[in-house]
């Protein structure tokens, strides 16, 4: 995939503001951004590292708490037909989960 387009989708994605924060299942315990400019572009790596292992069109990003770690999880719709599901540490930008959804 093109860097440049890579890049636009990323920023088209975040820009978007398409970003549901929760933790567990309690959407009213959601995780407070101080940094947003920090927050964002952590957001933007994981998702391109997420796209750089399934290239394809990003249906939905989520944000959640897991051991007291901001964690995004990336669903994406591949361009191989498969739905594909990766968690990555917003603070390291290390792919924790990758598996494939059925």
């Amino acid at each position: 995939m093109n860097k440049i387009a890579l890049a636009v989708l990323v920023l088209v994605v975040v820009g978007l503001g398409y970003v549901v924060y929760h933790e567990d299942s309690d959407y009213g315990n959601r995780p407070n951004i101080s940094d947003v400019q920090n927050h964002n572009n952590q957001m933007n790596e994981c998702i391109k590292l997420a796209l750089e292992r399934h290239p394809g069109a990003i249906l939905e990003t989520e944000v959640e708490t897991e051991d007291g770690q901001l964690i995004t999880d990336v669903d994406i719709q591949g361009s191989d037909g498969k739905n594909w599901e990766v968690e990555c540490v917003l603070a390291t930008a290390k792919i924790i989960e990758d598996k494939q959804e059925h």
